[in-house]
C-alpha cells in the first residue's frame, strides 16, 4: 500500500531566464518523514522549497499539499512554515512577542496566543526566557525562537533553508540531533535544504541529492552513502576512489569487471559485454596488506594520521591513486615509516559499485 504524501511535485519546472533552476522535477513528500533536499549551491534545492511555500511559481507542473492543488495559492494560505537561514527575528520585541506574532496576525484569541506560545517555547526549550529580548540571544537561542514561530502556527509541514548554516560546528551538531527528535516528537514533516552531506546522513529519513535542477538519486541515508547510483552522487557524498573499467561477463548474479591490470567483481548490473564502466569503492572499504593476494598492486604514497584512522594514498600499477582509510592499530611513527612500502590492495565484492553513465 503506498504511504501517503503530505507534499507532492509534479513535474514542475523553474526558469530563471536560460538558467533552469528545477527540470521537470517529481517528489512525493510522506506524511511524518523527515526529508532533505542535499545538493551543491545552484543545484535547485532552495527553489523546489520556495515553490512549495508558495513563493515562487513553477513554471510548469503542480504543486499538492495534503492532497489538494495549491500551485497558484499564495503563501498565507497554505498550511507550511519556514525557517530561514537568517532567523529574521525582530530586535525591538521579546521572544513572547516573536513567537506570538504570526498567531496575532491571524487575530487568534489572547488566552489562546498566551498557551500556544507558552508550549512552542517549551518545545524548544525556551520556556523561561520569555521576557529577554531577541537581540540578548546566543545565536542557537535565537535558532530555537525561529522554530518556535514557526510551529506555533501547528503547520502540516515545517520548510527549514540551511537553519543551522550561521551556527558553529559544536551547536549545529548539537541542533542536528534536537531537531531530528523534535520531528519525530510533532510528526510532521520536514522539508530540510542543506548543502552539508554530514548534516543529511545525520538527520533523515530519505535524501533527495539533487544536481542542475534534477534529482540524481532518492534514498535513504545508507542507500545514498552505500549504494550511490551515479559518479555525481558518489563524489558528492563522502570520498570515493572511481576505476574505469570494462565487463567482462556476469556470473553467479555479480558482473565481473576488468581494468588492464586485473579482473574483479562489482555490485550492479551491465547489459553488455565490452562496456565502458565506471566503478566506485569507498575509502574505509580498502584493505592494504603486504602479501600478493589482493585485486591490484601499488605503493603507498603518504599517510596522514587523523588521530583514530590514517588516510593513505596509494599509487597502483598504471598510475591511478587511490585513497584508503584505515582505523589505527599502530603509533603515528610507526605509519609514516610505511609510506614508500608495496601493498596489496582489496576490498570486498560487495562494496564496489557500478555507476550509471
Amino acid at each position: 500500500m503506498k504511504e501517503p504524501c503530505e507534499v507532492e511535485l509534479i513535474s514542475v519546472t523553474k526558469k530563471y531566464g536560460k538558467t533552469i533552476a528545477a527540470d521537470a522535477v517529481s517528489l512525493g513528500i510522506r506524511r511524518g518523514e523527515f526529508l532533505t533536499l542535499l545538493g551543491p549551491s545552484g543545484c535547485g534545492k532552495t527553489t523546489l522549497l520556495r515553490m512549495i511555500a508558495g513563493f515562487e511559481t513553477p513554471d510548469d507542473g503542480r504543486v499538492i499539499l495534503g492532497g489538494e492543488d495549491v500551485t497558484g495559492v499564495p503563501p498565507y494560505r497554505r498550511d507550511v512554515t519556514t525557517v530561514f537561514q537568517h532567523y529574521a527575528l525582530f530586535p525591538h520585541l521579546n521572544v513572547f512577542a516573536n513567537v506570538a506574532f504570526g498567531l496575532e496576525r491571524k487575530g487568534a484569541p489572547r488566552d489562546e496566543i498566551k498557551k500556544r506560545v507558552a508550549d512552542a517555547l517549551e518545545l524548544v526549550r525556551l520556556g523561561e526566557m520569555e521576557d529577554r529580548r531577541s537581540s540578548e540571544l546566543s545565536g542557537g537561542q535565537q535558532q530555537r525562537v525561529a522554530l518556535a514561530r514557526a510551529l506555533v502556527l501547528e503547520p502540516k509541514v515545517l520548510l527549514l533553508d540551511e537553519p543551522l548554516a550561521a551556527l558553529d560546528l559544536k551547536l549545529r551538531k548539537q541542533m542536528q540531533v534536537e531537531l531530528k527528535s523534535l520531528q519525530r516528537r510533532l510528526g510532521i514533516s520536514f522539508v530540510f535544504v542543506t548543502h552539508d552531506q554530514e548534516e543529511a546522513l545525520t538527520m533523515s529519513d530519505r535524501i533527495a541529492v539533487l544536481n542542475a535542477g534534477v534529482i540524481e538519486q532518492l534514498g535513504t541515508a545508507e542507500e545514498i552513502y552505500e549504494r550511490p547510483q551515479t559518479e555525481f552522487v558518489a563524489r558528492f557524498i563522502g570520498d570515493s576512489n572511481i576505476i574505469d573499467a570494462e565487463v567482462d561477463r556476469v556470473e553467479e548474479g555479480m558482473t565481473v569487471v576488468k581494468t588492464g591490470l586485473t579482473e574483479f567483481s562489482v555490485y550492479g548490473s551491465a547489459s553488455n559485454v565490452g562496456e565502458p564502466v565506471r566503478v566506485m569503492v569507498r575509502p574505509e572499504k580498502i584493505t592494504l596488506s603486504a602479501d600478493e593476494k589482493g585485486i591490484l598492486k601499488g605503493k603507498i604514497d603518504s599517510a596522514v594520521y587523523q588521530g583514530e584512522s590514517t588516510l593513505w594514498k596509494v599509487t597502483v600499477e598504471g598510475g591511478q591513486e587511490l585513497i584508503a582509510l584505515e582505523q589505527n592499530r599502530e603509533s603515528a611513527a610507526s605509519i609514516e615509516s610505511r609510506v614508500g612500502q608495496r601493498v596489496s590492495i582489496s576490498w570486498p565484492a560487495e562494496s564496489a559499485i557500478m555507476l550509471k553513465a
